[in-house]
């Protein structure tokens, strides 16, 4: 089984470390990070880069996995690292945002995004439905917020430049509805628009929410995420024909990442619930990384089921879009 370096130490390594931990076989864990010590990563050697860390373990590069958590613009440094060292395997954060000239230079590298939401019992349920009863869709809108005003206080995810709040839980929004639209690439039209994060004297342009109303061909897709919400919601509502409608609530995690609440399906018809269930246990994250190692191991397909490059397209449409209209207010 191929060993792991986990590039960073903040709460995404914590959630990567943890969900290998959970699986049955894997090979050794090791952590990189410009910082010596970690809040999250805790009893763990931390290596100043990966070359110091595949010379003192002496790693075979070809049973190798690079695991990146760190912030996006750091991502492709990290990826010159891995093919100058012959690191094929690697996985990386969202949003991984590429361009296809760009995508070309890194071509013989394996890079697989962390997509975890496609692997929810939440998303393979609202599939099963859909596709058992053959129903067309109408209408998509998803709703991902959550209070996230003391980590972007303390610059998680970013260093210089502010995050936009489409590049922190929208990607999921995005990734997610590519894959009930079996990968549609094309947006016919599309509203983007945004608000800042404003605490105090602090001022983080287009940080706190964001929204996108678009149309892919007669499908209506809408996006919403607050980063000042008090309330947490991780939800996906698919408008479908026949008077069908079907909501998913993903299970929410507290900061330490224990269960906070289950993630839940109802189905609604003409107007009215006609199904209810509760999962007790979603742990899609896990499910995820189970996959992502597989593949990597050679033991199965390729997890990454949206492809980066469509993936990237939109995201890059919506977020030059934003800050081009922004700039002309």
């Amino acid at each position: 089984m191929k060993n792991i370096i986990i590039i960073g130490t903040g709460k995404a390594a914590l959630l990567h470390y943890n969900s290998y931990q959970k699986l049955k076989e894997v090979g050794n864990i090791y952590f990189c990070d410009i910082k010596t010590s970690g809040f999250y990563i805790t009893n763990q050697k931390i290596y100043n880069s990966i070359n110091e860390c595949i010379e003192e373990n002496h790693l075979d590069t070809n049973n190798l996995i690079v695991d990146i958590c760190t912030p996006k613009s750091e991502f492709f440094s990290i990826l010159d690292v891995c093919l100058k060292n012959k690191i094929y395997d690697i996985l990386v954060e969202k949003p991984f945002v590429i361009d296809d000239k760009t995508l070309k230079k890194y071509k013989d590298l394996n890079i697989v995004m962390v997509e975890n939401y496609l692997f929810s019992k939440v998303t393979k349920k609202i599939s099963e439905f859909i596709n058992q009863k053959n129903l067309k869709i109408k209408l998509i809108f998803s709703n991902f917020s959550k209070n996230r005003i003391n980590d972007s206080l303390n610059g998680r995810g970013y260093k210089k430049d502010v995050t936009l709040n489409y590049e922190i839980e929208i990607p999921h929004q995005i990734y997610l509805t590519q894959y009930f639209l079996n990968n549609a690439t094309g947006i016919d039209n599309y509203i983007t628009c945004s608000r800042d994060m404003k605490i105090g004297d602090i001022h983080l342009k287009n940080h706190g929410y964001g929204l996108i109303i678009s149309k892919c061909k007669d499908i209506d897709i809408i996006y919403e995420s607050n980063l000042t919400s008090l309330i947490v919601q991780k939800k996906i509502v698919i408008c479908l024909d026949k008077n069908y409608a079907i909501e998913g609530n993903y299970a929410i995690y507290t900061p330490d990442l224990k269960l906070l609440k289950a993630a839940n399906i109802t189905v609604y018809h003409n107007g009215k619930k006609i199904k209810y269930e509760e999962l007790a246990i979603d742990d899609n994250f896990t499910y995820f990384i189970e996959q992502a190692y597989n593949y990597f191991n050679n033991n199965g397909d390729n997890p990454n089921i949206v492809s980066i490059e469509s993936f990237s397209r939109l995201m890059k449409l919506y977020c030059n879009n934003l800050i081009n209209r922004k700039k002309e207010e």
